[in-house]
């Protein structure tokens, strides 16, 4: 009974060393076949990086062989083309232009000038008033009279006093009428010019001193 217990003991220790051995034998197997790999993936590297650099080195060998084709086929078929003969230009013939200069004149202000124009005069005559006589009551009384081919109205002077107008010696008549120093009854008009002297309806002739009223109307200057 002792034996067979010995005998299963020493069965066992032998049949461990034996998995011992086993194992560290697999265990260096399985190292070498790593560094073995490592070290084929290391020249297959190598050798990629060869053959890339290579590759390169061909490629920029192609290029190089087709630039220096390309330059030397564009000298070719420069040399080729047929030249132009130069002429040259004489040098009496060359036209050398002067630089303009340009001039400048002082130009001076034109002063304007202002003439004097003398009072536009028409001839009396007292048939342009169609030969009618108005005195002062009909004018003040009827307030518009036709004649003359014009409408003759009256205006006081209590409404423009004294020296309201410039004209020359100013006066009121002994029929009310505001006359100029030449005695004709002062007017105002749209139609006619300052200083035209006219025939009137009421005896005397008239003279435009004054605007403001209708076309067509001579504005009669009274004192009432």
């Amino acid at each position: 009974m002792i034996r067979t217990k010995n005998h299963k003991l020493l069965l066992a220790i032998a049949l461990g060393l034996v998995l011992a051995i086993i194992l560290v034998f697999n265990t260096s197997v399985y190292a070498k076949q790593i560094e073995f790999f490592k070290v084929k993936g290391q020249l297959l590297e190598i050798e990629n990086a060869k053959k890339a650099a290579s590759y390169n080195a061909y490629v920029q060998m192609v290029v190089k062989e087709s630039a220096k084709s390309t330059v030397e086929e564009v000298v070719e078929v420069a040399a080729a083309q047929p030249k132009e003969p130069v002429v040259e230009t004489p040098v009496e013939e060359l036209i050398v232009e002067e630089p303009v200069v340009e001039e400048y004149y002082y130009e001076e202000p034109v002063v304007e000038e202002y003439y004097y124009e003398e009072p536009v005069s028409y001839t009396p005559d007292l048939t342009s008033a169609g030969g009618d006589y108005y005195s002062a009551g009909d004018l003040r009384f009827l307030g518009e009279i036709y004649s003359g081919g014009w409408r003759w109205t009256w205006y006081s002077q209590n409404v423009l006093p004294g020296g309201g107008l410039s004209i020359p010696g100013r006066y009121v008549d002994e029929n009310g009428y505001v006359c100029d120093e030449n005695g004709r009854i002062c007017l105002a008009s749209e139609d006619l010019p300052y200083g035209t002297v006219v025939a009137t309806p009421f005896g005397k002739e008239g003279c435009v001193y004054d605007c403001g009223c209708d076309y067509g109307t001579l504005d009669v200057y009274v004192a009432f």
